[in-house]
């Protein structure tokens, strides 16, 4: 493109490098501020008023003209579109979408985890899960946030046994063969509506950003994402007497 592509991204090292992921298709240049869910980094996720914590300073900076792209986590994002902005491009997979527990030596896998064991996560889906699948461990769940470098401190540190991250994460930072850790296989463990993949926002008026972005969009990843997400809506509205 003629004009300027600017890249706004959480500051995070994940994000950054996930920002440069996309910098490296689209070209532009990389515009880093802090969101909401950077910022208060002790309650737990799903305590914090409103939805998309992780997004919306992203989105007030395309709303207002100071980026046009905003690079996100699919997953972190609502399931309703702001007003003014649309999702121009999904790109393809390019990690695994399972989530991985890791853990302090000797304990190698979930099962091997002694009754009372602390779990660092603040999801209630991955909080329930291991409720269900692990209902005689009696597992302690302690919230954790903070970027990937903090919770992997806090773990080595003690004050977890085992921590729950998305594989996507780890993989991206290059995590991999550094880390004592337990895949844990999607058929038990649901991943979240649009894990792993990543998400290319921009203004619904600005039809030239649009139509460049269309071309890094992937339809199969775009098909599978989206029936995920249409399906969290559909449970988002159910209520529960």
């Amino acid at each position: 493109m003629e004009r300027v592509i600017r890249i706004v991204s959480r500051e995070s090292e994940l994000a950054m490098v996930q920002a440069r992921y996309v910098q490296g298709l689209i070209g532009g240049e990389i515009v880093g501020v802090s969101s909401e869910g950077d910022q208060d980094l002790t309650s737990p996720l799903y305590t914090l008023p409103g939805i998309g914590v992780f997004v919306k300073r992203l989105e007030i900076e395309l709303l207002a003209s100071r980026g046009n792209v905003a690079a996100h986590c699919l997953k972190d994002m609502p399931t309703s579109t702001t007003p003014g902005l649309t999702i121009a491009a999904i790109l393809p997979f390019n990690t695994h979408r399972n989530d991985v527990a890791l853990l302090n030596p000797p304990y190698t896998t979930l099962d091997s985890l002694p009754n009372g064991s602390k779990i660092g996560t603040s999801s209630l889906r991955r909080i329930s899960t291991i409720n269900h699948l692990f209902r005689d461990k009696e597992f302690s769940f302690l919230n954790i946030r903070g970027n990937l470098n903090t919770r992997l401190r806090k773990l080595q540190d003690g004050e977890y046994d085992c921590i729950i991250l998305a594989s996507a994460g780890i993989e991206r930072l290059g995590w991999v063969e550094k880390l004592n850790f337990q895949v844990l296989e999607g058929e038990r463990f649901l991943y979240a509506p649009g894990q792993a993949a990543l998400a290319l926002e921009c203004r619904e008026d600005d039809e030239e950003m649009k139509i460049f972005l269309k071309r890094f969009d992937d339809e199969e990843t775009r098909i599978r994402c989206e029936a995920e997400r249409e399906f969290m809506k559909e449970l988002e509205g159910v209520k529960y007497k």
